[in-house]
């Protein structure tokens, strides 16, 4: 679970939900009060443009103990976006008008990771890649980081804006994959094999055994994103009827899943029409099956 400390502005991993810092030095340091010669200076080199983070670095405390002492002497705080170091599409999803729009808004809901302020991608090593396509999109100069923790290494980037992270929880994308409803209700049906093609990269998968001539192509979500893929697959792509989404033992999720090397091929064959965005691995795996029948 990824969190930015209020005291050191460093990105970590926490335990829980109740973990707001990331050393016990930070949390310790935190709880330091400023004397009335410190909260002039602070005041004075916050307005002569320092920012919060390197300022509360210098006296040893919060950074909202610094933007505090800003709101105190009636000041503005200044928004992110007032000294941003880097460059962001802030607009990217005001309008779902095109297949990498509706496609990265699939990705996102199956597998991104909304916060109060931006919006996070986290994936394997292998997918580094896509991450960096990502933030192509994004409009985005951040750096791709690397993450070792005791659940797997990953890779990730975080696009920090109040005004994506609000469109994006407009949109029904919050934790815990928020209301789907809202999110589909925005693609129109000429991209909606985009927005699953999303979704099955973000959290869905395409298999090729080496042992068995067998395909399989599933997808793993909500209940009713679950049931709407299914539907849209059998009325717009030719799948099945037979197959129903099934609870998994892991929890509050549902799968579905789609087998046969003729019925995975013809899929694929809908999904990627005129695909220009996908993970690559699974692009390699959809064309094997394209070609395989």
């Amino acid at each position: 679970m990824e969190h930015i400390c209020p005291q050191c502005g460093k990105t970590f991993e926490r335990a829980s939900r109740a973990a707001k810092f990331c050393t016990r030095r930070c949390y310790e340091l935190s709880k330091r009060k400023l004397s009335e010669a410190e909260t002039e200076e602070v005041l004075a080199r916050y307005l002569a443009g320092e920012s919060s983070i390197t300022i509360c670095g210098d006296f040893g405390v919060c950074h909202t103990t610094v933007l505090n002492v800003v709101h105190r002497a009636g000041k503005r705080a200044r928004k992110n976006t007032d000294y941003r170091h880097f460059t962001l599409r802030e607009n990217a999803f005001d309008e779902i008008a095109d297949e990498e729009t509706a496609y990265w808004l699939g990705f996102i809901y199956a597998d991104g990771y909304v916060r109060v302020d931006g919006v996070t991608l986290r994936l394997k090593p292998s997918d580094r890649g896509h991450v960096e396509k990502f933030l192509a999109f994004m409009g985005s100069n951040v750096k791709v980081k690397d993450c070792k923790s005791y659940a797997g290494d990953t890779v990730f980037a975080s696009c920090h804006s109040y005004r994506l992270a609000a469109r994006l929880t407009e949109l029904g994308i919050i934790p815990e994959r928020g209301e789907f409803a809202k999110t589909v209700g925005v693609v129109p049906p000429d991209l909606h094999h985009a927005f699953i093609r999303g979704m099955i990269d973000g959290d869905g998968y395409i298999t090729r055994s080496d042992t068995k001539y067998t395909a399989n192509i599933g997808l793993c979500g909500k209940e009713e994103a679950v049931e709407w893929v299914r539907h849209i697959l059998v009325k717009r792509a030719g799948a099945s009827q037979k197959p129903r989404p099934r609870r998994r033992r892991d929890g509050d999720c549902y799968e579905i899943a789609f087998g046969g090397r003729f019925q995975v091929g013809r899929l694929a064959d809908w999904l990627y029409q005129g695909a220009t965005v996908y993970l690559d691995r699974k692009k390699q795996l959809a064309d094997y099956w394209r070609t395989a029948r």
